[in-house]
């Protein structure tokens, strides 16, 4: 099961993987939060995490494909 980084600072979530040390890529902050995989699956549904569009950094929109 791969686990979920957040960091506090700046508000960044990403897997973390066997043998990725526990800080933020963007930032270098290692006092972020470590989440399961359930948890972060329940936030999505919530809503509470969703995907960012590089392009415009606003939330990305579903596309049918």
């Amino acid at each position: 099961m791969t686990n979920w980084y957040i960091c506090n600072n700046c508000k960044i979530a990403f897997a973390l993987f066997d043998g990725t040390e526990k800080r933020c890529s963007t930032c270098g902050e290692s006092g972020g939060e470590i989440i399961s995989r359930e948890q972060m699956k329940a936030g999505v549904e919530a809503g509470a995490y969703h995907n960012i569009d590089l392009r415009t950094g606003k939330r990305s929109k579903n596309r049918p494909r």
